[in-house]
């Protein structure tokens, strides 16, 4: 699949209808934009996101339902929001009522992000989550990597900005990030997980 040069995100999950059923892209040509609204859970891999910006959260991706979500091989390039959250994707269940730096977002069941290349991801300065703001119980986070997230500008937060319960990360390549608070991997409300680089 081929997301590019949209100018809001090009997947958008907005919702709680239980009767929903799972979305796979997978091994489609799409440009610009993929049909806005969709509910259910998500499956996305072997996907390229190129030059995507959002007048909201998430330049590539905005999630904001009850759902599992699984990314895999999937590539954002030059993904940009013009908000404070998600430079490539915002992923929560519901945003919460708390502002930066204290976010208390309800979290997804399930999320796990493996294989995944942010390049020059970005937004404004007070932007966290250059890469990712997600919040998930069970999140996994895995063989991932960024590059000139957020380039030569400095942000507010770190390149991935991660609320869960349970989290199991490893071999996470976030280097060269700029920011005021954690330029690499945010983590918040664990209380159990696997680190590793």
């Amino acid at each position: 699949d081929y997301f590019t040069h949209s100018l809001d995100s090009p997947i958008r999950l907005i919702g709680d209808d239980s009767k929903c059923q799972t979305e796979i892209i997978e091994n489609k040509k799409i440009k610009s934009t993929y049909d806005q609204d969709h509910c259910g859970n998500l499956t996305i891999t072997g996907c390229f996101f190129n030059d995507c910006t959002s007048k909201n959260y998430g330049g590539s991706l905005f999630v904001e339902q009850e759902c599992n979500i699984t990314i895999h091989k999937t590539i954002f390039n030059k993904s940009r929001t013009k908000k404070s959250l998600g430079g490539a994707g915002f992923i929560v269940q519901k945003k919460g009522e708390n502002h930066a730096p204290d976010f208390q977002d309800e979290q997804l069941p399930y999320l796990d992000v493996q294989y995944c290349c942010f390049n020059d991801c970005s937004g404004p300065s007070s932007l966290y989550g250059v890469a990712f703001f997600m919040a998930a119980r069970n999140s996994i986070l895995y063989y991932s990597s960024t590059v000139k997230c957020p380039g030569d500008k400095k942000v507010t937060g770190a390149q991935f900005d991660i609320q869960a319960v349970d989290i199991k990360s490893h071999y996470v390549n976030a280097t060269g990030g700029k920011a005021d608070y954690c330029a690499g991997i945010e983590y918040r409300y664990a209380t159990s997980g696997f680190f590793r680089f």
